[in-house]
């Protein structure tokens, strides 16, 4: 499975850099496995709860998942036009 990078995971990519934190050493803290992270921000996986932990730990606001999903669906509909 490929991960589509969008404008939104790219700007919580860079913040990760920014704060020296990997998938792996994000689910230690928040106590999920790296997969749910990984997933979650590729846009594959919708739950609230793991996504409020990650915009907490990164110091992002809740509603840039909104975009996520917003451009993960335009990106969806344009790959089968």
């Amino acid at each position: 499975m490929s991960v589509m990078m969008t404008y939104s995971n790219k700007k919580i990519k860079a913040v990760m850099a920014l704060r020296g934190l990997t998938t792996y050493s994000m689910a230690v803290v928040i106590g999920v496995s790296q997969a749910a992270i990984s997933r979650t921000l590729a846009g594959n996986r919708k739950n609230p709860c793991l996504r409020l932990a990650i915009s907490q730990l990164l110091g992002i606001p809740f509603n840039v998942w909104k975009d996520l999903d917003a451009e993960l669906r335009t990106t969806q509909k344009e790959k089968f036009l």
